[in-house]
């Protein structure tokens, strides 16, 4: 009898239980996809349903790129684009170094390149690896000989950027059809990577712009100079030529990129200067 009456005030008390848990249960959010993220930006067409990314990109976005569309996964890094060290700076000058290797040549050439926004500015040049002397040849360019293919202050919208570098607002023979040719697009910004700075705006604008150009798909890592473990890889053909580049998902950095066989590049430097350097060894010249 005694355990009769024990058993018939367990299971009541059980009952509740299991009604407060399944109460606690319903009103917790969803687990997260193992990437971090909701599970709907890792399917979705757009990026209307996922909010913009509240920790590194580089956690999750490596994660989610195979079940992404291209598109959407560079639109992903665009809206995650973080901060580095050298958007805090305050230099007068962008200061970029960019590692070439040309068709089939051992060794490679380094181009250093420091700009005003004036478009004055210095630009150091020469060999690596072996057989190379270490000397560069430096020629210091005045105000205005280091122009840019886009206007200043850079554009807002990837519409905007686009229309400047697709010349539109070229002059006479240079200007080319409305929209642009996405070849003429790519090479200009490629050119602008080398040339000016980009803050985590600015280049969240640049792969906005790259996530809207046609034919972009997914691409293998392999030849393009970018030993970063976070780095996203892209790909585009225009012209009979495939171009392949490299973007780092925690800030939006363009890592390097490469042309067919013709040409790859690596970006080793890219930072703000209060002042142009020391002359380093070499021939001096001036433009």
């Amino acid at each position: 009898m005694v355990r009769r009456w024990l058993w018939i005030g367990v299971v009541p008390a059980l009952l509740v239980a299991g009604l407060l848990l399944a109460v606690h249960a319903a009103g917790r959010p969803a687990r997260p996809a193992p990437s971090g993220r909701p599970a709907a930006c890792l399917t979705a067409d757009t990026t209307a349903a996922c909010p913009a990314p509240q920790g590194p990109v580089a956690a999750w976005l490596p994660f989610a790129a195979e079940r992404m569309p291209a598109r959407q996964r560079l639109l992903l890094a665009a809206a995650g684009a973080a901060p580095v060290p050298a958007d805090r700076l305050a230099g007068v000058y962008s200061h970029i170094r960019l590692r070439r290797w040309v068709g089939g040549d051992e060794g490679a050439r380094d181009s250093e390149r420091w700009r005003a926004a004036d478009g004055s500015g210095l630009l150091a040049e020469g060999r690596t690896g072996k057989g190379s002397k270490g000397s560069a040849n430096i020629t210091e360019y005045p105000a205005g000989a280091l122009p840019l293919p886009v206007a200043e202050p850079f554009p807002a919208d990837p519409a905007t950027l686009r229309r400047q570098l697709s010349g539109e607002n070229d002059p006479g023979e240079l200007r080319t059809t409305a929209g642009g040719d996405p070849g003429l697009v790519v090479t200009r910004l490629l050119d602008l990577v080398g040339l000016r700075y980009l803050d985590r705006a600015e280049r969240a604008t640049v792969l906005r712009l790259l996530a809207e150009l046609p034919g972009l798909a997914a691409a293998e890592p392999a030849g393009v100079p970018a030993a970063d473990p976070t780095a996203l890889t892209f790909g585009l053909e225009f012209d009979g030529t495939r171009l392949t580049f490299a973007v780092r998902a925690g800030s939006g950095e363009i890592l390097g990129w490469q042309y067919g066989d013709a040409e790859r590049v690596a970006v080793l430097i890219r930072s703000r200067e209060p002042q142009l350097p020391a002359r380093p060894g070499g021939r001096t010249g001036s433009r």
